[in-house]
């Protein structure tokens, strides 16, 4: 078998065996039902928010920023545009639109004042957390919340919710691996030292990492105020709760994109975890003892991918100890002969 060929089924062997796992312990668990085409069209629909969520964080975490303000970017744009689009009287179109704008604006910010600031994105991103969902109250004073229509909470109903995944993963796709900001992020997260030697303006490409997040997280916005049909502004820091669903995804889509493309490692990463949880809940798990799996995932992943070197090492170190015995025993052998 060709070399590239191997290492292409190696890859996609270790791509698929944790989300295989997971499939088939709960296919078995639940007696099939959890993969009945009503429970599948529901994992489905249900991995689209995630998933655009992890897009929008994937690309600054992999810079070495977890950009936690992100929950209240979907929030805050999500009420701004559903609001926006009640006075304007302009729909759909209008939804997007100004979930698009408002995001790509709070992002923006946050990235602006990270490069200006120099102080750790974890104090900026907590600060400007409580600012953008205090923003409605300060935008809306006579309701800081937004309400729709029926008729246009359609982006959250099959198939118009695969259909903007489809152009988002499509846009996701094409920004990281065919510009030059895709292979500038790419640069600066192996060693951004060396990056910043070479020329890369690192203050300018984690603007736009920021910005573009934006872009995701306006789509992400739409979405959601389609799904609620009302939003309201969160209590402090009630806007993570957004996310959480996404952080699982994130870490595991992370750690399989060191074995295939970043995209296709988010898109499996939040199947594998909406299968996880909807598994739990199929079998009548407790809430609070789905959140403790879940947990114990998270923490299981993040070991082992934070200590993957020194099993590389022991595996590299096993093969050494083996050649060095094969290569005594023969020259052994040859003494005895």
């Amino acid at each position: 078998m060709p070399s590239k060929a191997k290492d292409s089924i190696e890859r996609a062997i270790k791509t698929l065996i944790f989300p295989f796992v997971v499939c088939l312990f709960f296919g078995i668990a639940t007696g099939g039902k959890i993969f009945s085409a009503r429970s599948i069209l529901i994992i489905l629909r249900q991995s689209v928010m995630p998933a655009i969520i992890i897009m929008a964080m994937m690309p600054n975490l992999s810079l070495g920023l977890m950009d936690f303000s992100i929950g209240a970017v979907v929030t805050t744009s999500a009420i701004i545009a559903g609001n926006l689009m009640n006075m304007t009287g302009t729909g759909l179109p209008g939804l997007i639109f100004f979930a698009l704008l408002s995001a790509v604006l709070l992002t923006s910010l946050t990235g602006f004042l990270n490069n200006k600031l120099k102080v750790p994105i974890l104090v900026v991103a907590l600060g400007l957390m409580l600012v953008y969902e205090a923003l409605p109250s300060l935008l809306f004073p006579d309701g800081n919340f937004a309400i729709i229509k029926v008729k246009y909470a359609v982006l959250a109903q099959s198939p118009h919710i695969f259909i903007i995944f489809g152009i988002t993963f499509i846009l996701y796709y094409i920004l990281t691996n065919k510009t030059a900001y895709g292979h500038n992020i790419r640069a600066l997260g192996g060693n951004s030292e060396l990056a910043a030697r070479a020329g890369l303006k690192v203050e300018r490409i984690k603007q736009l990492s920021f910005t573009f997040s934006g872009i995701f997280g306006g789509i992400a916005a739409a979405i959601y105020m389609s799904s609620s049909g009302q939003v309201n502004t969160p209590a402090a820091f009630g806007s993570m709760g957004t996310v959480m669903d996404a952080f699982l995804g994130l870490f595991l889509g992370m750690f399989l994109s060191r074995f295939c493309d970043g995209a296709i490692g988010i898109v499996i990463a939040v199947i594998t975890m909406t299968v996880l949880s909807n598994g739990m809940l199929n079998m009548g798990i407790d809430a609070t003892y789905r959140d403790i799996v879940k947990s114990v995932v998270l923490f299981f992943l993040l070991a082992f991918s934070g200590n993957q070197p020194y099993f590389v090492a022991w595996r590299q170190n096993l093969k050494r100890a083996e050649k060095a015995n094969a290569a005594y025993r023969e020259k052994t052998r040859a003494k005895q002969q």
